[in-house]
């Protein structure tokens, strides 16, 4: 495989992956037909899985380069990758706060406090994200100018 820079293997691999994913549609699609059919495209799936082989080799071998380019930075991959998730849970919270009927039947309302108001919570999130942003500049620079 040619050298190229971090950036332009992970447009590659992306690239590949879609090829993947194409090619085993359409082993998918052919692998069951009709018997007139069949002999129509006969040696197709041979090929098809010869070609699914080809990408699969490639694709590790991309991500094996993009793997080992990327040891000095792999922390702030990680790191990343957590305040991501941080986000993602920060979401998922419930901030429902204050004199609430639960269900048609309710005669009484049940008085919700939140630990994390909505307020803090989006507040959280966009702290999580300016660090994402700020780390992802990074790390797009590294991948623009770092060899793979």
């Amino acid at each position: 495989m040619k050298a190229m820079k971090v950036a332009q293997a992970l447009k590659e691999k992306s690239r590949l992956t879609k090829e993947l994913k194409n090619v085993q549609e359409k082993i998918r699609k052919y692998n069951s037909l009709e018997i007139e059919q069949a002999s129509k495209i006969a040696g197709k799936s041979e090929r098809l899985q010869a070609e699914e082989k080809a990408l699969v080799d490639a694709i590790v071998e991309i991500k094996t380069r993009i793997s080992r380019s990327n040891n000095p930075v792999v922390d702030r991959i990680f790191r990343m990758s957590e305040l991501k998730s941080l986000i993602v849970v920060l979401g998922n919270l419930n901030t429902k706060e204050g004199s609430v009927k639960e269900g048609y039947q309710a005669t009484t309302p049940t008085v919700y406090v939140a630990q994390i108001t909505e307020q803090m919570r989006d507040e959280m999130k966009a702290n999580l994200q300016k660090e994402i942003n700020s780390l992802q500049d990074e790390l797009d620079l590294f991948n623009a100018i770092t060899d793979c």
